[in-house]
């Protein structure tokens, strides 16, 4: 897994741009959970680039679930762009999609 970070001050706040290469599972979910979170403070809006993530396993759906609480508590939110079918159809089914920010 490969991550690539880019952080954006605007007006509105301060955005964080990430794009993430390869699958989120149980070999490096706290990687890709600790390499993002450390980055978040400040942050209002983290964009999260799922176009080249095939899949997500439940320890990596879990590291997910705790940047996004982290966010919710300073009042920031999470989007996730580019999601492919299947797992945009896992994020679905978990009830996921109805919380976070995401392209069609």
């Amino acid at each position: 897994m490969n991550i690539t970070k880019n952080k954006v001050v605007t007006p509105e706040g301060t955005v964080l741009n990430v794009s993430i290469d390869g699958r989120i599972d149980a070999n490096n979910a706290e990687e890709f959970r600790d390499t993002i979170s450390a980055d978040l403070k400040r942050v209002s809006v983290l964009t999260l680039d799922f176009q080249n993530v095939d899949y997500i396993s439940s320890v990596g759906i879990r590291s997910l679930l705790l940047l996004f609480k982290q966010l919710r508590r300073q009042d920031g939110r999470m989007e996730i762009i580019n999601i492919n079918d299947q797992v945009r159809e896992i994020l679905k089914l978990i009830g996921l999609m109805e919380f976070i920010k995401h392209d069609n």
